[in-house]
């Protein structure tokens, strides 16, 4: 029974020895400030098409409800 003890602390202590000698890996990234500021610009120019779409649209469905309004009163219907 004392040579397992003994064994099983002998195990422990060479585990322990494996952990405090392994390094941590440590993983390197290289950052760009360029990426960041071409993407800043890229959501710029994206939101200003959008905006720019948007008011387009806007004043296509107000041009043809107009066109739709003045059509009506071109042609009104005929009096039985």
């Amino acid at each position: 029974m004392e040579h397992e003890l003994e064994y099983e602390l002998e195990l422990k202590r060479v585990k322990e020895q494996e952990t405090v000698e392994r390094k941590p890996k440590g993983l390197a990234l290289k950052a760009s400030a360029q990426s960041d500021i071409n993407e800043e610009k890229e959501d710029a120019e994206h939101d200003e098409t959008i905006s720019l779409l948007t008011k387009r649209f806007s004043r296509f469905l107000k041009k043809k409800s107009r066109d739709r309004n003045q059509q009506k009163r071109r042609y009104p219907k005929p009096n039985e």
